[in-house]
């Protein structure tokens, strides 16, 4: 996959379902770290903004699978491009090193979730699962830092007990509260009505978003390297804010 290194342009947000009026006791949370959809989504909305006729520009057509009685079938064949596409991400990078979230079974102390074997009494698990998963480690108040280096994800992963590097939400962004007013189409002023606050969230100086992405086409190889050309900018919109996207030769 080719590896992209984005920088926004200014402060993100991206809510949750919670109300943004002001006078809702949470206000729009949008301080959050980005789902991957975000961004797959529009990279392939780009795709079919910057080529309205993709076979002409030798991408490769694909036919349309469905279920039907829980089976996959073809339901239509052609008509369908841009298929093959793939991201991951994004991750936090910080002075070029990638992090990773937090393993959701990772205890303060370096612990783990373990599954409990020592009572034998009847679970209400669904089968096959007997045994629910407790910690041993000593009860904690202090939270988990929520981004790891690879080498701590390869510690945990392995139990090896090598000392973790890890990371909180303020080392990587901040978050800032904005207030809004609502606004009337037909006299461009504020409608009187409505008020709503808004958390957004701005990268640190030294932290970017980084993002692995492929469109594999057998007619023109990576088929990306038609839309971000090496050494010209790009320009797309990313949930409602400008993002500036950059190819990086080596991940």
């Amino acid at each position: 996959m080719a590896i992209y290194q984005i920088q926004p342009q200014d402060v993100l947000f991206f809510r949750d379902a919670r109300p943004m009026e002001s006078q809702s006791p949470s206000g729009g949370h949008g301080a959050r770290w980005p789902h991957p959809g975000v961004f797959f989504d529009a990279i392939h909305v780009a795709l079919w903004r910057a080529f309205a006729e993709p076979a002409g520009h030798g991408f490769a057509q694909h036919s349309f699978y469905g279920k039907r009685n829980g089976q996959r079938q073809r339901l239509r064949n052609g008509g369908t491009f841009f298929q093959t596409l793939a991201t991951a991400g994004p991750f936090p990078v910080r002075e070029a090193q990638w992090l990773f979230s937090a393993p959701a079974d990772a205890q303060p102390g370096g612990g783990a979730l373990h599954p409990i074997t020592q009572d034998q009494a009847e679970s209400d698990l669904p089968k096959p699962l007997r045994h629910p998963l407790g910690s041993n480690s000593t009860p904690s108040k202090v939270p988990v830092p929520p981004w790891w280096s690879r080498e701590a994800m390869h510690a945990h992963l392995t139990g090896s007990g090598a000392t973790q590097t890890a990371w909180s939400a303020d080392d990587l962004f901040a978050e800032e509260w904005s207030t809004g007013i609502g606004s009337d189409p037909a006299t461009g002023t504020q409608d009187g009505q409505r008020i709503y606050s808004a958390q957004y969230l701005r990268l640190r100086d030294t932290v970017r978003l980084g993002l692995s992405a492929t469109l594999p086409e057998a007619a023109h190889g990576e088929g990306l390297d038609q839309l971000f050309r090496i050494g010209t900018p790009t320009t797309i919109v990313v949930g409602g804010q400008l993002t500036r996207l950059s190819r990086r030769t080596n991940p």
